[in-house]
């Protein structure tokens, strides 16, 4: 299993891996009924002290900083972006004032 591989690349090279960080997603076009049944399907790891650890797929997941949801429309992402911006819109307006702060050409 991949997540054995990576266990024994970790010790080889120091590193650590946290498994209940780990996040599942399955990318499939559900043109069937069997295809949807597939993408609830969970995953169970063996952990290195014999535990075992239970995956539940999500719809969403980040990954370098991109959210992916399961269908890869780009929505997902699309509208983590725009929350964000306005959200930083809004602490920008909070700095700027008309009697007080920083002046309307500096903050252009």
């Amino acid at each position: 299993m991949l997540h054995k591989r990576a266990e024994k690349w970790a010790y080889r090279h120091a590193s650590v891996f946290a498994p209940q960080k780990y996040e599942l997603i399955h990318f499939i076009r559900p043109r069937k009924k069997a295809l949807e049944e597939e993408r609830k399907r969970s995953l169970v790891l063996t952990l290195k002290d014999g535990r075992t650890q239970t995956i539940q797929p999500i719809t969403k997941a980040r990954y370098l900083g991109v959210i992916l949801d399961n269908k890869l429309a780009g929505k997902a992402h699309l509208d983590y972006v725009t929350e964000r911006s306005i959200s930083q819109l809004i602490c920008l307006l909070g700095i700027a004032g008309s009697t007080w702060g920083i002046t309307t050409e500096h903050m252009r």
